[in-house]
């Protein structure tokens, strides 16, 4: 539903953000990509802007180096507004935000490039939003690590939108504070995404993710807030 206010005797629709879908895909040693074909991208429209949150998940050897380089919506390079990632020496869990203005097709593939060949197997994560009306260039970022729970502060504007994304090496659940959590993926590695969107203004706004069993290192979340379009 499109919510209307007037402004300056005019009036304007807000900044609306819809969950499509979720998709995960494996990919094999010496990947230097992994193509999620034929995705759904809700509705097409002229001021669509798709929004993505990512997971890459795979075992490590070296120094946890890899990590998402780069990613094209329906052939539309997207733009990265924010990660955090967890490695040590057997394991790389890195998830961030990424979004591409997108306004024709209902359908595309989406492709994560690696910043180098994968030196083991594994899979990413990719959760879907279809957002109007808003500004492309974040109002706010956090990151944050722990085990269990990780957590961080964000500040947003009247009718903002907030979209955050977390994961962690091993199997279970996650539980949200401060978003709605919109998909959960507890195959392997936990992996979550969720969005809100706020009537009022809030500053140091809490946004904190909790795994339901332990874990093999750290939470890696990570949170944007968009405010409207001007």
């Amino acid at each position: 539903m499109f919510m209307p206010m007037v402004q300056g005797g005019h009036v304007k629709f807000l900044p609306t953000v819809e969950f499509i879908v979720h998709s995960r895909d494996t990919f094999a040693t010496s990947s230097s990509s992994n193509t999620h074909s034929s995705v759904s991208l809700g509705t097409a429209d002229a001021a669509r802007i798709v929004v993505i949150c990512t997971g890459f998940q795979t075992s490590n050897t070296g120094a946890g180096a890899n990590s998402i380089a780069s990613i094209t919506i329906g052939g539309v390079s997207a733009t990265k507004v924010v990660s955090n990632k967890y490695s040590d020496s057997t394991n790389i869990q890195e998830n961030g935000i990424w979004y591409a203005a997108v306004p024709t097709g209902t359908t595309g593939d989406i492709v994560p490039t690696f910043a180098s060949t994968t030196t083991n197997p594994g899979n990413t994560e990719i959760g879907i939003y279809k957002c109007l009306r808003i500004n492309t260039t974040a109002y706010d970022t956090g990151t944050g690590n722990g085990n269990p729970a990780a957590s961080t502060t964000i500040d947003n504007t009247a009718n903002g939108i907030l979209i955050a994304v977390t994961g962690a090496i091993g199997a279970g659940t996650n539980i949200f504070v401060g978003v709605t959590e919109n998909s959960d993926d507890g195959l392997n590695s936990v992996w979550a995404c969720g969005s809100e969107v706020y009537s009022a203004s809030g500053t140091s706004r809490t946004v904190s993710s909790t795994i339901s069993t332990s874990t093999y290192g750290s939470v890696a979340l990570a949170v944007a807030s968009f405010q409207p379009a001007a």
